[in-house]
C-alpha cells in the first residue's frame, strides 16, 4: 500500500487500534465508528472484528486498505495528492506573510468581566506603546481567585528579547518592581509586582506574535 493510501486509512486505524489500545472500556464505540468509515468508503465492516484491540497501526492499515475497492482506493490516493497540493500551496501562501498581515488577520475576542478596566487601562496600553498595536485573542477571569485573570495578546511583529524587556521597563517605569526576569532569543517571562498586584508576561518562539499575561490583585478602583 502506498503513502498517501495509508494516511487516508489513518483515520480509520485511529478509531480501531489507538482508540482500542488506549481507551478499551470506550472500544464499542470505536469499533462503531470504524464501521461507519468503512460502510462510508465501500468496505466490510464484519471485517473489522479482527482488527481490534492492539497490533501495529501500520499492519492493521494495510489489512483494511486491503478490503477498499481498488477503484476506490485510487480515488482516495488522487484525492490525497490533490489535498497535498492544496496544503502545500497554502502554506507557500503562509509563508510570504508578514507579520503585520498575520496581525491584520487576527481576529479580536471581546473581553468582557469585572476586570476589564485593567485590560483596558492598564495592560492594553503598555502593550501598544512597545509594539504600536495589540489584540485580545483569549481572555478568562478568576483562574487564581475573583480578582485575577488569563490573557493573551496578538502583536504586530515577532517578539524578541529587546521588545520584551521594554515591555517590562513600561511597567517598572509605572511603579512596578521586578520579581523576576528571565529572557533570552527564544522566551521570557517576568513577574512584576505594585501594591498587592502581580502581573505575569511570557513569550515564546512558538507563538512568536503572542504575549501573555496572567494578573493577580485589585481593580484600579481598589488601588
Amino acid at each position: 500500500m502506498d503513502k498517501k493510501t495509508k494516511i487516508i486509512v489513518a483515520i480509520i486505524v485511529a478509531a480501531v487500534v489507538i482508540g482500542g489500545a488506549y481507551y478499551g472500556y470506550h472500544r464499542w464505540q470505536q469499533q462503531r465508528l470504524a464501521a461507519q468509515l468503512m460502510k462510508l468508503y465501500g468496505g466490510n465492516p464484519g471485517l473489522l472484528g479482527g482488527l481490534t484491540g492492539g497490533g501495529n497501526a501500520g499492519d492493521v492499515a494495510d489489512q483494511i486498505a486491503k478490503q477498499l475497492p481498488p477503484d476506490l482506493v485510487k480515488k482516495m490516493a488522487e484525492e490525497a495528492a490533490k489535498e497535498e497540493v492544496k496544503q502545500q500551496e497554502e502554506d507557500a501562501k503562509e509563508a510570504t506573510k508578514t507579520p503585520q498581515d498575520k496581525f491584520n488577520e487576527t481576529k479580536t475576542i471581546t473581553t468582557t468581566g469585572t476586570l476589564t478596566p485593567v485590560v483596558k487601562e492598564e495592560i492594553e496600553p503598555k502593550i501598544i506603546a512597545v509594539f504600536g498595536g495589540a489584540k485580545p485573542t483569549l481572555y478568562g477571569e478568576g483562574y487564581m481567585g475573583e480578582t485575577s485573570f488569563t490573557a493573551a495578546f496578538k502583536v504586530p511583529k515577532d517578539i524578541n528579547d529587546e521588545d520584551f524587556n521594554k515591555l517590562v521597563k513600561e511597567f517598572t517605569s509605572k511603579g512596578y518592581k521586578i520579581g523576576m526576569n528571565t529572557v533570552d532569543a527564544t522566551s521570557g517571562t517576568a513577574i512584576l509586582e505594585k501594591d498587592g498586584t502581580t502581573v505575569s508576561l511570557n513569550y515564546d518562539n512558538s507563538e512568536s506574535q503572542q504575549i501573555g499575561v496572567m494578573y493577580t490583585g485589585g481593580t484600579p478602583s481598589e488601588e
